[in-house]
């Protein structure tokens, strides 16, 4: 009998330990999914952002193939439209506000406070005198 005992005894331990590891097991599998879906997570949007970058990279150095293989073949390139066309309008714009300025050239002086033009341009230079 004493024998059984010993051996229900480690019966039982080995059913604790058991019990432990398939708690500790299933504890560290959660975890671990949890770190795994993080890791996914943060390396697809890492990988999202440099296969874009790479995309960019890649056009602009295919654009830059093109262009030189055109300029070794002796073909001019083609007129920039979007630069000319943003230049004249930058033209227009600035042209507009030089009408505008010179429009409203005779009413410079009563805007700056000075209300006789003739006086002011025939004024003695000598003249030290002030109207206070």
């Amino acid at each position: 009998m004493l024998g059984r005992s010993r051996s229900a005894k480690t019966q039982q331990l080995a059913e604790d330990a058991w019990d432990a590891l398939v708690a500790t097991w299933d504890s560290a599998r959660e975890h671990t999914g949890d770190l795994v879906e993080d890791t996914q997570d943060r390396l697809g949007s890492i990988t999202g952002s440099v296969a874009g970058e790479a995309r960019k990279v890649t056009k602009e150095a295919g654009r830059r193939a093109g262009a030189a293989f055109e300029a070794l073949a002796g073909r001019r390139s083609g007129t920039p439209w979007g630069i000319v066309l943003g230049a004249v309008a930058a033209g227009v714009v600035i042209g507009v506000a030089a009408v505008i300025a010179i429009k409203r050239g005779p009413d410079l002086p009563t805007l700056l406070g000075t209300g006789d033009i003739e006086a002011d341009h025939h004024a003695d230079p000598d003249d030290t005198t002030t109207d206070d």
